[in-house]
C-alpha cells in the first residue's frame, strides 16, 4: 500500500511539476514530465484537469492583483483556495506572468480536453498542446 501511495503523490507531484516548466516556458522539461506522467499510466484527463485547476487559479490570482485587490481572503474566496494563506506563494508564482498568456491558457486546455475525449492519442496530443503552452510563455514569444 505504500508503493501505491508514493505513487499517487508522485504523478500528482509530477503534474503540479509539469504546470511549473509550462509557466516557465521550459519545452523540453515539459516535454519530459509529460512522458514520465503517461510512463506512469497517468490518465491524460487527469493531467488536463489538474493542469486546468492550477492555470484557472493562476488566473483568478492574477485578475485580482491586477485589479489592485490586497485583502488575501478576497483573492481566496475569489480563486476558490480554501487556505487565504497560500494566496502569498500564489502571488509569486504569477508575479512575472501577464494575464493575457494566462487567459490565453485555459482555451488551449480545453482543446486538448476535447480532442483526449474524441479519442486522440493521449501521448501524442499532451505533447502537442504542452509545447504550444510553454511557447505561450517562453522569453521570446510576445
Amino acid at each position: 500500500m505504500t508503493l501505491w501511495l508514493s505513487l499517487i503523490n508522485a504523478t500528482t507531484q509530477n503534474t503540479l511539476q509539469l504546470a511549473a516548466a509550462i509557466r516557465n516556458g521550459e519545452i523540453a522539461k515539459s516535454l519530459s514530465l509529460v512522458t514520465e506522467l503517461i510512463n506512469l499510466n497517468e490518465p491524460a484527463l487527469k493531467i488536463v484537469a489538474t493542469l486546468v485547476g492550477v492555470f484557472r487559479t493562476w488566473t483568478c490570482v492574477k485578475l485580482m492583483i491586477e485589479k489592485g485587490e490586497k485583502n488575501e481572503q478576497v483573492i481566496a474566496a475569489f480563486a476558490e483556495i480554501s487556505n487565504p494563506k497560500r494566496i502569498y506563494f500564489l502571488r509569486q508564482e504569477v508575479h512575472s506572468l501577464s494575464l493575457q498568456k494566462l487567459l490565453a491558457t485555459l482555451p488551449i486546455l480545453l482543446d486538448l480536453e476535447l480532442s483526449l475525449k474524441k479519442g486522440s492519442p493521449p501521448l501524442s496530443s499532451l505533447q502537442t498542446k504542452v509545447i504550444q503552452l510553454s511557447e505561450l510563455f517562453g522569453k521570446n514569444y510576445m
